[in-house]
């Protein structure tokens, strides 16, 4: 992904001198904040406002997001073609043949992968992942031998929540294990037991509190508040997917359509995203991607962005919408120009019942039905 022939030289440590890790890091970080940043500038419009400084952060320090970029970066490889040449120029189609920088694509990977682990830790577990001394650190050299692959993105945070022990114990092994429930399971089993009670503490019992006695409004949908940082349409896998999975190719979007609506098709081939909509016959996916194709730039920057939405989760959102309003209404307000205003009332109430990138996809289809007729 690195062409620069002066990145090259840093990156391959010259002749007879030691790579410098941290400006290996930075070269690549550079490159992603500058060239890399500009292609998805331009396949995805949120990302269009936004400086490679601020692309580069948020990839980094969200794996959702992250990850989704790369599946982006496999299923639309050609979009980066002219980053991917070796010292020659000639196309580079294999992760393990020098590019022009002299590191391969999965040397870049790999040290993407890395820099998230760090990111993820040092929030998780306090400390510089730099320092062995801290918890972070401390974990960070134990697994970073084996954070190698960009399918290991969506398992950073099960990762974090493993002892140290458990992973040197695991290790090579624990490339092996894909599936967060069997992380968790392991750092569950490695945890010291819970402290007994108190014996003299009385515990008093809870009451038993009727569900129809709970207002659904006081029931966040989301635990967990998203940053309202613009990312549009960047299509990742829920926070407990490892990976992305589609329906065969024989779903392959129709020659006659635009690029945007192409885009939005290859979406709708989603397994997840499949199983809340339901089957669909061509003339309902033409429909529906020729309204995700139109939505406008308020649509775009306040509710897929600000709600940092996964492309799967705005085309629930969005399908959900149009369906409930009819293709009229739809248009009125979420196509072009639309009703700016209506569109930030309704991004409003979503962030007002915490829905957003950490929300399942059934429950924001399900939720945005209510919230466009409110």
């Amino acid at each position: 992904m690195l062409r620069d022939n002066a990145i090259g030289a840093v990156l391959s440590g010259g002749a007879g001198h030691p790579v410098d890790r941290a400006a290996r890091v930075r070269l690549v970080a550079d490159t992603l904040k500058g060239p890399v940043a500009e292609v998805f500038r331009r396949l995805i419009p949120a990302f269009a406002a936004f400086s490679g400084e601020q692309f580069y952060s948020i990839a980094m320090s969200n794996g959702t997001i992250l990850h989704g970029c790369l599946l982006i970066f496999r299923h639309r490889r050609n979009a980066f073609a002219h980053l991917l040449v070796d010292a020659r120029g000639r196309p580079v189609r294999d992760d393990f043949v020098r590019l022009s920088c002299g590191k391969t694509l999965h040397d870049v990977i790999t040290l993407i992968v890395r820099t998230h682990a760090k990111r993820q830790f040092r929030a998780s577990l306090g400390g510089d992942p730099d320092d062995c001394t801290s918890e972070a650190g401390q974990l960070y050299q134990a697994i970073k031998e084996y954070l190698i692959h960009e399918w290991q993105v969506p398992l950073v945070p099960h990762y974090s929540a493993l002892p140290v022990e458990a992973v040197m114990d695991l290790g090579p092994e624990l490339l092996e294990i894909r599936e967060p429930v069997k992380l968790d399971a392991i750092a569950t089993a490695a945890a010291p037991p819970p402290a007994p009670p108190s014996p003299t503490r009385k515990v008093e019992p809870v009451a038993a509190v009727p569900v129809a006695a709970v207002p659904v409004a006081a029931v966040p949908v989301a635990a967990v508040p998203v940053a309202a940082v613009p990312v549009a349409a960047v299509q990742v896998p829920q926070p407990h997917a490892p990976a992305r999975a589609v329906v065969s190719d024989k779903d392959a979007a129709p020659s006659d359509l635009s690029e945007q609506e192409e885009f939005w098709w290859d979406v709708l081939r989603d397994i997840q995203l499949s199983a809340v909509l339901g089957r669909l016959d061509e003339w309902e996916k033409r429909e529906f991607v020729t309204a995700l194709a139109s939505c406008n730039e308020t649509t775009h920057t306040e509710i897929f962005g600000a709600l940092m939405l996964s492309m799967p989760q705005a085309a629930a959102c969005m399908i959900a919408a149009y369906r409930s309003l009819g293709e009229k209404s739809f248009k009125m307000v979420f196509g072009p120009p639309g009703r700016p205003k209506m569109v930030t009332m309704v991004a409003e109430r979503m962030r007002t019942r915490n829905l957003g990138s950490r929300t399942e996809l059934r429950t924001l289809f399900k939720a945005m039905d209510g919230l466009v007729k409110m």
